[in-house]
């Protein structure tokens, strides 16, 4: 098969079709040239005949990784930017030129493969646009050095045309020559002494046909290219069998599949792969069922085991994946993924197709679920601990999460929400610019390990709330690509999936349509499939408040009002959720109309609670806006449930510790900004976050006081791990214990399941009381910057215990004050609670885990096993081995000849002679003739 770099050479269009529009100084402009073009507003489509000016050309690049003629790289400005940098002089008789270096002003090399210059010709706002009189877009090539030429039409590589139709086959040469055209190796046209020649194709008979041109100088100089077109039959009208759903069915005897895609509006569909050379064929032509909704095929010959990338060309040009697959290939950036966290990716088929691709593999070994049926947390006793897996472990991969998992069971939490882990645009992301909803992003590594992940998790009592995005879906999805409305850059108005401009501010992406069947049927589909395959305990629906068609526009108080039509829309989601996988959370991102939040947690949704900006003033030591009631406490809401999943920061808040440590109060030489005070007013603020009852979440490391701004490398950048340096840090190790403690008081005793609560928290001086038969709580504290004596407030008279310490606390006047240090609290219970472990262990100062030059160790500290990879530049002799604080050998890892690259090895924490080693800190060395380098690794119990 040709490659792909020939078929995007293709598009130059003839000299007659773009003499009229635009002409270019030199005629074949090569990558370094500088080149003049000159645009006729009064040929084309003439939209700007006569106009005054200004004018600007947008402009683009066709490269090797463009998918197609509209797939424009290297984009020269946003449209419709009036830069200067694309205006346009006028030189009379309506005529506007430009001139530039090619390869600076569209900032590309030779390595970025560019094929043709692409453009149009607009006013300043854009809603006047010069193209081609059929209203395509105008193309010019950019060429090699020597005798070269291309097919000028048609422009792509393979065309699928209906009996009957017939098209020009047009070929041009940088230079006069003998040129032939053939259609299946039988000579058509042929001219001598020219540049250019053409033939009329009748597609007459369904099939596929070759057409190619030969061109050869009068001093020996031979050119050739060639495409295809198929001729296809109507679309056969037939029911798939029963059983098949969406997207890929295995069936028995794993050498076969039917591929089913869901797609209406749409007239005809391919599939091609690796079974059949990614080349289009009636063959590979998919039945349409009989409501013209679903188009399906069945795939043979297969092996069991081995994977096969494929996918659908809709309507001979739109080329996706399938929407339902559960792992995607894409171009480029698969390429950074670390082989180390997925091993043997298979890769992604250059040369041969473009888009995103889907991958397949009958006979996959079913993961053995160790915990079948985990029981999920009562929802009032959840505390959720949110991470995004790319920051969480430096290594940024499920398999270092599994040993990190003693970490989460010391903080007891019992639930972790992961950030978007489905298929997102590029690798580094948060993971909101979905494109595929049920393929797992391979930066993170393999399903397995997902899967393993999970179930670790439940082995130890931990709940998985996935983090889901429905309210759009970026360019690179099939549900925008499916239909796409090129000349705005947007979805297309008939599209069944997405609204062409968002019906709400703060959407991003393009924002799906809730009203319609066709995203009902996905999200369900998709929420059950994660429910069904990964065991999923819940999902936190992302930007909830935008399921709806009510369109206000940027109008955020209108948005924000009471919208039926979105409640509905919630409802459905949630009732058919509940209805397939019962007692499954379901928490929403609203942050919405009090009376519209409230009608959701009655229905049994949970909601996100907001108390960022209060906690924050507080911890701060101001008092104005620090009443932090609004974002705990359910009851001032008069909701009817436990349901509002208070916080202090989510992913998307600025972190405490950083705005304490940034903006924070002080009174002579106490200031909160202090490291050691900021951490205590940290700490002061769990018992009220934990306490209060109804589920909780807390931002990953905001345990440990992580105080690098959100802002840092950008507000979606990689941000510093620092767990290491902050866990091994005593002061910070005491706001890790004091956030256990209070979660695991909050587990310990259903007392703080109740509805008999109340808080006054409005100024410095803020107190707690949970009311209960069982066992009463108080909690106050001193949020002021001063010394104060803080009001108590004891439910009644008698021994009282410290919480944290145990000690017994004589009240025999309710209304007492207590003397308190800023930042210092104290919480007391009316029954005696075993006492929290609060010791800090001996912890030593370890150097950074990356200190040693191409050596590492990913997860540290660890539990069952840890990766200390290393890279070498030469093959050479080198020697691996792990020992104690004193230099004594406990492991040899890796002894003998080692090839040039990344290496990765694997420590268990076992010891030579087998046993586990104690728990604490050790060495890996790396010995090779350039010397020997070190790290520091911590073992955990």
């Amino acid at each position: 098969m040709k490659k792909i770099t020939h078929f995007l050479f293709t598009l130059l269009l003839s000299v007659t079709a773009v003499g009229q529009v635009i002409t270019v100084t030199p005629e074949f402009p090569q990558l370094n040239d500088s080149v003049t073009i000159v645009f006729n507003a009064g040929q084309g489509n003439a939209a700007l005949n006569g106009f005054a000016g200004p004018v600007y050309i947008h402009t683009g690049l066709i490269t090797d990784f463009s998918g197609s003629a509209g797939d424009w790289k290297f984009i020269k400005t946003p449209w419709p930017t009036p830069d200067s940098s694309v205006l346009m002089t006028g030189i009379g008789n309506n005529q506007w030129k430009i001139r530039f270096k090619l390869s600076s002003f569209y900032g590309c090399g030779t390595n970025d493969k560019p094929r043709a210059m692409a453009m149009v010709f607009r006013n300043a706002a854009g809603t006047q646009v010069g193209k081609n009189a059929d209203g395509s877009d105008v193309y010019h090539p950019i060429y090699g050095s020597g005798f070269t030429g291309a097919i000028a039409s048609p422009i792509e590589y393979v065309r699928v045309v209906a009996q009957g139709q017939s098209f020009p086959f047009t070929v041009k040469t940088s230079q006069p020559a003998f040129i032939n055209l053939y259609r299946n190796n039988q000579l058509i046209a042929q001219q001598a002494s020219n540049t250019t020649c053409s033939a009329n194709i009748v597609a007459n008979q369904p099939g596929k046909y070759w057409l190619k041109m030969r061109a050869e100088t009068t001093t020996g100089q031979v050119f050739t290219d060639s495409m295809y077109y198929v001729v296809r039959n109507p679309s056969v009208v037939q029911d798939p069998p029963a059983g098949m759903i969406q997207g890929i069915n295995y069936l028995p005897g794993d050498t076969a599949v039917v591929l089913m895609l869901k797609v209406p509006l749409k007239d005809h569909v391919f599939v091609v792969g690796d079974w059949n050379n990614w080349e289009i064929g009636p063959q590979w032509q998919c039945a349409k069922s009989v409501d013209g909704d679903r188009y399906w095929i069945r795939v043979g010959g297969l092996t069991p085991g081995t994977e096969y990338r494929f996918q659908y060309v809709v309507d001979d040009n739109i080329r996706i994946g399938d929407p339902y697959c559960d792992k995607v290939l894409e171009q480029g950036t698969d390429n950074a993924i670390n082989p180390l966290i997925y091993p043997n990716l298979i890769p992604f088929p250059n040369g041969k197709t473009y888009n995103k691709v889907s991958v397949f593999q009958p006979g996959q070994t079913p993961y053995n679920w160790q915990v079948p049926n985990f029981q999920k947390p009562d929802n009032r006793d959840l505390v959720v601990y949110e991470l995004l897996v790319r920051d969480f472990v430096p290594r940024h991969d499920f398999k270092s999460i599994i040993d990190s998992i003693k970490y989460l069971k010391n903080l007891k939490v019992n639930a972790v929400e992961f950030m978007p882990w489905g298929e997102f645009e590029g690798n580094n992301s948060w993971g909101y610019g979905p494109t595929y909803f049920t393929a797992i992003d391979k930066y993170y590594g393999p399903k397995e390990k997902l899967k393993a992940l999970i179930d670790t998790l439940h082995k130890n009592g931990i709940a998985v709330i996935l983090d889901v995005v429905f309210n759009h879906c970026f360019g690179q999805s099939p549900y925008a690509t499916l239909f796409w409305d090129q000349d705005n850059e947007r979805p297309a108005a008939n599209s069944p999936y997405c609204n062409p401009v968002a019906k709400h501010p703060f959407s991003v992406g393009y924002d799906f349509n809730h009203d319609s069947p066709y995203v009902q049927e996905m999200v369900d589909s998709v929420l059950s499939y994660w429910a069904k395959e990964y065991k999923v305990d819940g999902f936190r629906f992302d930007l909830s408040k935008g399921f709806t068609q009510f369109d206000s526009g940027l109008d955020v108080g209108l948005w924000s009002q009471y919208d039926q039509s979105r409640v509905n829309n919630i409802q459905r989601i949630v009732n058919k959720l509940w209805a397939r996988h019962p007692g499954t959370y379901a928490i929403l991102e609203h942050l919405g109309n009090n009376n519209e939040e409230t009608v959701l947690c009655g229905m049994g949704c949970m909601l996100w609670g907001k108390a960022t900006f209060e906690t924050s003033q507080a911890a701060m030591g101001f008092e104005n806006g620090s009443n932090f009631e609004w974002g705990l406490s359910y009851q001032a809401r008069n909701w009817p449930f436990h349901n509002l999943v208070s916080y202090a920061e989510s992913h998307d808040e600025e972190r405490l510790m950083y705005t304490v440590r940034t903006y924070g109060n002080s009174n002579g030489t106490y200031s909160t900004r202090n490291v050691t005070n900021a951490l205590q007013r940290m700490a002061q603020l769990t018992p009220y976050l934990y306490l209060t009852p109804g589920p909780k979440m807390l931002w990953q490391f905001g345990e440990l006081g992580y105080d690098i701004s959100i802002d840092f490398n950008g507000r979606t950048g990689v941000k510093p791990n620092r767990w290491w340096e902050y866990y091994n840090n005593p002061e910070r190790h005491k706001l890790y214990k004091t956030n256990a403690a209070f979660i695991k008081l909050k587990q310990l005793h259903p007392s703080y399941r109740t509805s008999n609560y109340n808080m006054s928290v409005g100024g410095k001086q803020k107190q707690l009381y949970i009311n209960d038969a069982a066992m009463n709580t108080c909690v106050f504290g001193n949020f002021d910057v001063v010394q104060t004596n803080v009001f108590t407030g004891f439910q009644h008279t008698g021994t009282w215990y410290d919480y944290l310490t145990g000690a017994p606390l004589q009240v025999n006047d309710v209304n007492m004050t207590v003397s308190l240090q800023p930042g210092q609290f104290r919480v007391y219970t009316d029954q005696q609670l075993p006492i929290p472990d609060m010791t800090i262990p001996n912890l030593t100062n370890l150097e950074d885990m990356n200190a040693a030059q191409n050596l590492g160790a990913y997860p540290n500290p660890f539990e069952h096993f840890t990766s200390i990879t290393f890279a070498l530049e030469e093959g050479q002799e080198v020697e691996l081995v792990v020992t104690d604080a004193l230099g004594r050998r406990v492991k040899s890892l890796f002894r003998g000849m080692a090839q040039p690259g990344a290496h990765m090895v694997e420590w268990n924490g076992d010891t030579e002679g087998g046993e586990r080693a104690e728990a604490g800190v050790y060495l890996y060395q790396l010995t090779t003739a350039k010397g020997t380098q070190s790290g520091k690794i911590m073992l955990m119990r």
